[in-house]
């Protein structure tokens, strides 16, 4: 830990500047481009690098002007990161963050002109009020999420959110500001590796896993630390004597409290436990901290008067100011209508996770295949839990903050190895997923899916075979590879990409493109499975309890797939028969084939792609083994031995032959099949990108501390 904060210390978070290098700014500032004028006023506040002022154009419009003396940026490094806070910082147009006018220079100097925020930081919020009630707490930390939401999608990061970043509107709205630390992720799966950001508000993985480097999950550890000062007064890992080494041991170790002279309610602080978990896995996303009970229990205010500058929110004026308990408070209303970000690459045709302007639209809609683009976190990581603490002062370690389906694990401090760690960024186990809703208000399934499902009971038994097991194993051989085949597809992969010889082989041949694989699919895994069409025309359900269901393309014959343990090992058994003379104890089941079926007919892609056809067999079809959601794609194992990523922007990656053959399905759906070397030689940097991302999932798949029979 030294090593780390002595680089932290030395190379990340550079002194403050001696006051010479700042240069104050003449009295009337030029932007000799455009010929626009500001009249300088007073001194807002002072950075490492930067002092900012309060302006105002020749219409007596009032803004605010960072200014960067150039005798500041002795390197061009420096100079490089602040064309970067720059480019970042004016392409974002969110009402929650602050708007950015212009930049320019003149001899002296570099001009940021931005919005001005009258009401200053939080800091100076908080050193009047010293705490935040409850109610407010809602309303900004709403603001606050939707605000990096955006950011999210665009691919940004912002590194340094914290109060003193956290400005306050005329009208009392938060914004947030100040882009200095912030980076984007230029391609999938990139991770930072720089460490920087606040002493009081770094995520532990940036001090203390430096290897494996950080990516969106910093800001959402950051949003615990500011939602736990709004409540408390103060950071949770604050020292009394503020020593920098003492507050990182601190982080390392997550222990901090929830003293008893302020206290908050319980749904605060299972909140803020699971959003300050060491692992960045296991830190919830935002959709999943905005459907947390901390955000629909009232009262939930509209707004906050300016008098709240000085005084807690009268309870006449919160009683009056309430919304809907039951209606919580979502994204629909904060990101909507926003252009995706123009940075320094070019425009950003692909938002990460579906068009901004389709949000509200596919707000509450199931997540399918077809009807998706890139997630930055999905963040597929553990919602929170609703697991109890008791209400008095006490410290808080790694393990009170694992959510309840893991709480009998204590998180490993970053950098070591468990071997019980369930998951990794790639997904999670089925176990650990049905124990992760047991505490989570469910949706109800018109959220989910357009026409009613009936909620599944338990596994039944279907005759003429014996009762459908509850335990979640796949040992047969036909289901999963085993840890060798795993290996060999890696392997494969790794050759191919990074030992590649010239020469050896052919790889201009032409390879056939696999008959079978996913073309559609739906997940709703948190309630009923996952559903999925495959290229032939059959259609699946991956129930949560490890069967499936099967449909042939003319939607007459069934195939049940469930295990029974015999000679001390889940064996798959095969059930055939007809839809309309299908056992009862399988009408469940049944009904909610049909309905995914039916949903992803109408409501995915009508396209039929060059690749899909219908085939006549009715019996022994290909089925899925299992999927793993990773942060930017599915990957699904198929009976046929096929491997496939599926992206989120509807780009695919299908691995065959043991890991040989790619075939690259590209956003104009047109498949282009050859050995992996070839890609590598065709130039084609988005295929490359995405093969690499595929071998990554399987690579982290393999790791001896995952549990891979849960994944693959």
């Amino acid at each position: 830990m030294a090593g780390a904060i002595a680089q932290m210390e030395s190379e990340k978070v550079p002194p403050k500047p001696p006051r010479q290098a700042f240069s104050i700014p003449p009295a009337i500032i030029r932007n000799r481009k455009t010929g626009a004028a500001y009249i300088t006023g007073g001194l807002l506040g002072e950075g490492g690098f930067a002092r900012c002022y309060e302006v105002a154009d020749s219409g007596r419009r009032r803004f605010a002007a960072k200014v960067v003396a150039k005798a500041s940026l002795k390197t061009q490094k420096q100079r490089q990161k602040l064309h970067g806070e720059i480019a970042i910082h004016r392409a974002l147009s969110h009402r929650n963050i602050v708007r950015f006018y212009e930049a320019f220079e003149d001899d002296e100097n570099i001009y940021m002109i931005v919005e001005l925020c009258e009401n200053k930081t939080f800091v100076d919020l908080l050193k009047q009020r010293r705490r935040l009630t409850e109610p407010e707490t809602r309303l900004y930390m709403v603001q606050l999420l939707t605000a990096v939401r955006y950011m999210h999608l665009n691919r940004v990061i912002h590194r340094d959110l914290k109060l003193g970043n956290l400005f306050l509107s005329k009208d009392m709205q938060l914004k947030i500001g100040d882009f200095g630390l912030a980076a984007v992720i230029k391609h999938d799966g990139e991770r930072k590796k720089t460490i920087c950001g606040t002493p009081n508000y770094i995520a532990p993985e940036v001090l203390f896993d430096q290897q494996n480097g950080h990516s969106y999950e910093v800001d959402i550890w950051s949003l615990g630390v500011i939602m736990y000062t709004f409540l408390i007064g103060r950071p949770p890992f604050q020292t009394k004597d503020k020593d920098v080494k003492a507050i990182y041991k601190k982080i390392r170790d997550n222990v901090y409290e929830f003293p008893s002279n302020a206290p908050i309610s319980l749904a605060a602080e299972n909140l803020i436990s699971n959003l300050l978990h060491t692992r960045p896995e296991c830190r919830p996303n935002i959709d999943d901290i905005l459907n947390d009970p901390f955000f629909t229990t009232p009262p939930v205010l509209k707004s906050i008067p300016v008098s709240c500058l000085n005084n807690s929110p009268e309870t006449s004026f919160a009683n009056s100011e309430l919304r809907n308990a039951h209606q919580p408070t979502t994204l629909q209303t904060a990101a909507t209508g926003r252009a995706p970000l123009s940075l320094m690459n070019g425009p950003n045709k692909e938002t990460p996770r579906r068009p901004i302007s389709e949000k509200e639209k596919l707000e509450k809609e199931p997540k399918a295949t077809e009807e998706r683009s890139y997630s930055p976190r999905s963040q597929q990581l553990l919602p929170p839990s609703s697991s109890t603490l008791t209400r008095t002062s006490r410290a808080v370690n790694p393990a009170s903050t694992v959510p309840s389906h893991t709480s009998t694990r204590t998180p490993p401090v970053l950098g070591q190895v468990a071997s019980t760690t369930p998951t990794r960024v790639l997904g999670r186990t089925r176990s650990d997923t049905a124990a992760a809703h047991q505490n989570t208000t469910p949706r109800s399934p018109a959220q989910m899916i357009k026409t009613p499902l009936p909620r599944p009971a338990s596994p039944d038994p279907v005759p003429p075979p014996p009762p459908v097991p509850s335990y979640r194993s796949r040992q047969s051989d036909e289901l999963k590879p085993s840890q060798s085949t795993l290996d060999v597809i890696c392997e494969n992969l790794t050759t191919a990409i990074e030992h590649y010889t010239e020469g050896v082989i052919d790889i201009n041949e032409e390879c056939a493109v696999p008959k079978v694989f996913v073309s559609k699919w739906i997940d709703v895994s948190h309630k009923y499975g996952l559903g999925y069409q495959l290229t032939n025309g059959c259609v699946g359900v991956y129930f949560n309890d490890d069967s499936s269901l099967l449909v042939s393309p003319n939607n007459t014959h069934l195939e049940y797939l469930y295990y029974s343990k015999t000679s001390g090992r889940p064996e798959m058994n095969r059930w055939r028969g007809r839809m309309d003379d299908s056992p009862d104890a399988l009408q469940k089941k049944v009904t909610l084939l049909q309905q995914f079926r039916e949903y992803m007919k109408e409501h995915l892609s009508k396209h039929t792609p060059s690749y899909c056809y219908t085939e006549k067999q009715s019996f022994n079809m290909e089925f899925l083994t299992n999927h793993v959601r990773s942060k930017h794609a599915v990957l699904f194992r198929l009976s046929n031995r096929i491997v496939q990523v599926s992206f989120f922007d509807h780009t695919k990656v299908i691995l065959s032959e043991e890991g040989r053959v790619m075939t690259f399905i590209g956003r104009d759906r047109q498949p282009i099949c050859r050995r992996v070397e070839w890609f590598m030689h065709s130039g084609n940097a988005d295929a490359i990108d995405r093969l690499a991302y595929a071998r990554d999932v399987l690579e982290g798949l393999r790791k001896p501390q995952l549990d891979v029979e849960q994944h693959v």
